[in-house]
């Protein structure tokens, strides 16, 4: 019995999953409102290679950044991943994927965006059974930026990929196994090809709600932009300026208002914050918070790790106890990007 839970009111349940609930297992109940080589930050328990769900408990996947695109063997990538992840035993009870579902729909026309759209559901439905949940991420909106998608048709933004995924809206919640999971979208679009990482306030008081109402539960709340990172300010995107004494990273790299949201996790009995957006793996424990940053399954969007870091293409594999603890892992595929994308990293 799975079931998902979105807003005061509304509560669905279903039963009997197939390789459909890679696209159905959202919009069912949405109405409208061995271990990897790790990065700098190696987490505790990142090396563990065979962590077991107990008698009651059972286990998820969280893959973040599968950036499905046309160049690099990116589609065989993808579909290594679910099926790697089909075959772990304990065998997991569902996947959450991370956001960035495709790599780059902002600069794709109305065509071509609908073509990888659907290659993406597609090519989930042909290699896991595994109910499956989606977020967004910032890649997945189509047309904002270079792309040629009309601004007033439905698949505009977040559109497309809301409709192929049959997702009626960006932040829920669901109910699993005695653990309460909440989808969090945070991500704001700003100028054209551009975000930042935000909760809005009408998604907080909702958020609020939601953390009161299951506070009873162990919850796990997930997004795709850290709320917060320290391994941003060692990569490419962070800014040191030695005349000011300042060291500095963007929005767009973590959450803008990440008190606010703290402060709303703070009222739940939230055991984990999980993210993905940065391709690295990373550990924080602050503010009485548990912040996992699993990495990515396209490493830097199947070119390889990411440069300069030894994160590979993996998954996070999440263990959960019915007394609210947990075990997590960071697991590689086996995926070795082709020479001629590991190349074009490089240059």
């Amino acid at each position: 019995m799975r079931e998902r839970n979105d807003g005061p009111g509304l509560t669905q349940a279903r039963e009997g999953a197939s390789r459909r609930d890679f696209v159905k297992v959202i919009g069912a109940a949405v109405l409208g409102a061995g271990a990897a080589p790790l990065s700098l930050a190696t987490p505790v328990r990142a090396q563990t290679g065979a962590l077991k769900a107990p008698e009651g408990g059972f286990r998820f996947v969280f893959m973040p950044d599968t950036h499905l695109r046309r160049e690099y063997r990116a589609a065989e990538g993808l579909a290594a991943a679910l099926q790697a992840a089909e075959r772990l035993n304990p065998r997991p009870a569902f996947f959450m994927t991370g956001g960035d579902l495709c790599h780059d729909l902002r600069g794709e026309d109305l065509e071509d965006a609908r073509a990888l759209a659907d290659q993406f559901a597609e090519t989930g439905r042909r290699n896991t059974s595994i109910p499956t949940y989606h977020m967004l991420g910032n890649h997945d909106a189509a047309g904002w930026g270079e792309g040629d998608v009309p601004e007033d048709h439905p698949d505009y933004r977040f559109g497309l990929m809301q409709r192929v995924l049959d997702l009626g809206r960006r932040y829920y919640s669901f109910d699993q196994g005695g653990w309460h999971f909440v989808i969090v979208d945070n991500i704001r679009l700003t100028e054209p090809g551009s975000h930042i990482g935000w909760v809005d306030e009408e998604q907080l008081v909702w958020l609020r709600d939601d953390l009161h109402r299951n506070r009873e539960r162990p919850t796990m709340v997930a997004m795709h932009v850290p709320p917060v990172t320290s391994i941003e300010f060692l990569s490419d995107r962070g800014e040191r300026d030695t005349e000011e004494n300042e060291w500095r990273i963007g929005f767009d790299r973590k959450s803008g208002n990440p008190e606010e949201l703290i402060e709303a996790l703070n009222g739940g009995n939230v055991r984990a914050v999980l993210s993905g957006h940065i391709h690295l793996v990373e550990r924080i424990d602050m503010m009485g918070q548990t912040f996992l940053c699993l990495g990515s399954v396209s490493g830097q969007q199947w070119m390889g790790p990411r440069q300069g870091f030894r994160t590979a293409e993996g998954f996070g594999v999440i263990d959960v106890r019915p007394d609210g603890t947990y075990d997590w892992n960071y697991q590689s595929f086996g995926w070795q990007a082709p020479p001629e994308a590991l190349e074009a990293q490089r240059s």
